[in-house]
């Protein structure tokens, strides 16, 4: 099968997203596969002094490597793929300079079996590549107009769905019930967070991830008041201000890369969610959930189950800041979550990709030929 991954993230930045795993899941199953990333714009040559931006800026200067044995694409656009509220993606691609179809046509993927959209600001793509099937992978709940508007596009051109949880998929069916659909939580790179090294005593309560508006300090207060002297270490880009009166256990170290992540979990005693639980984190299917439990640690987490039944050692915390002391010490004490482990061997990429070719058969089998 020949694919094309359109993901929101560039590869080999801090975070290695669910395109990222996919397109190497599905390459090294024998797949033909793609990346293509959102594109950087003119635009952002005015923020050239981001380093984030300067390695967009390098990637789109050539075909990359997205994962191992994927190609990636990252187009050059003149114009972004939204001012405002305003989706402009269907005309931002078509001033991608080379153009999508030049750089995607060496690669064989100008035309394909399967456009797998994650992005819906590149609602759009799907008139400049030939595919048998446009697929949504959706990994979230849009509240901002331009993506609302982006996805809007993608659902009217799309030819089945793929949701990362059964929120986000609800919600697309009532736009489009007709489609063929599929819930396929996120998973993990088991392997490589079952095998890191551990060290003799494990300490903390750790959190890896994004620090933004979705996160809720009032449960990481709580949390860290009632683990008494273990260390709280955040990791993650802090995109949001750091309220005042933390508990002196609270570390905040900033992001971390990718390969370092497996250790660091390794070396902890309780992985943590702190989110706030919004209509926005009600979709998510948080990928840190089983990576924590592959590295053998008891979590604590304020959102509801996006899986069910919800994984072994898995306890949901207030979000308003309450009581948790005896939960947070009972977790403490419970040692290696060996059941968790367990769990998230099931949830390996490999296994997901599986699925998901699964799927993307029973589209395809509606679906006429795509002239090469």
């Amino acid at each position: 099968m020949r694919i094309l991954l359109a993901g929101h993230t560039a590869p080999g930045g801090v975070f290695t997203v669910g395109s990222h795993h996919l397109a190497r899941a599905l390459a090294a199953q024998g797949h033909d596969v793609a990346h293509l990333s959102s594109p950087v714009s003119a635009l952002h040559l005015a923020r050239v002094r981001d380093a984030e931006v300067r390695r967009r800026l390098r990637l789109s200067l050539r075909t990359h490597e997205a994962a191992p044995g994927v190609p990636g694409v990252l187009p050059f656009t003149l114009l972004p793929l939204s001012l405002g509220p305003a989706h402009t993606g269907p005309l931002a691609l078509r001033t991608s300079v080379p153009s999508v179809r030049r750089r995607l046509r060496p690669l064989g993927m100008d035309a394909v079996d399967v456009l797998l959209v994650d992005q819906p600001l590149v609602g759009g793509l799907e008139e400049l590549v030939r595919a048998r099937a446009v697929v949504y992978r959706s990994t979230d709940v849009y509240e901002e107009p331009a993506r609302r508007a982006g996805e809007a596009r993608v659902l009217r051109a799309a030819d089945g769905l793929v949701a990362t949880s059964a929120f986000v998929l609800e919600r697309l069916r009532q736009v489009r019930p007709d489609l063929p659909s599929l819930v396929l939580d996120n998973g993990v790179d088991f392997a490589r967070f079952a095998g890191a090294p551990a060290p003799a005593e494990r300490r903390g309560l750790v959190y890896v991830g994004a620090v933004d508006d979705r996160f809720c300090w009032d449960a990481l207060r709580s949390v860290a008041a009632a683990a008494g002297d273990e260390p709280v270490d955040v990791y993650g880009p802090v995109q949001v201000a750091v309220p005042d009166g933390l508990p002196p256990n609270v570390r905040l170290h900033g992001q971390v890369s990718y390969g370092c992540t497996p250790a660091l979990l390794r070396g902890a005693r309780v992985g943590l969610l702190p989110f706030r639980t919004t209509a926005v984190n009600r979709g998510r299917s948080p990928m840190k959930l089983f990576e924590y439990l592959a590295a053998g640690l008891p979590v604590l987490s304020t959102l509801p189950p996006s899986v069910s039944p919800w994984p072994p050692g898995v306890h949901v915390l207030p979000e308003d800041g309450g009581d948790v002391t005896d939960l947070v010490r009972d977790v403490l004490a419970a040692g290696v979550n060996e059941a968790g482990v367990e769990a998230a061997r099931s949830m390996d990429w490999a296994d997901r990709a599986r699925t998901l070719v699964e799927h993307l058969g029973r589209v395809l089998a509606t679906r006429p030929a795509v002239p090469r």
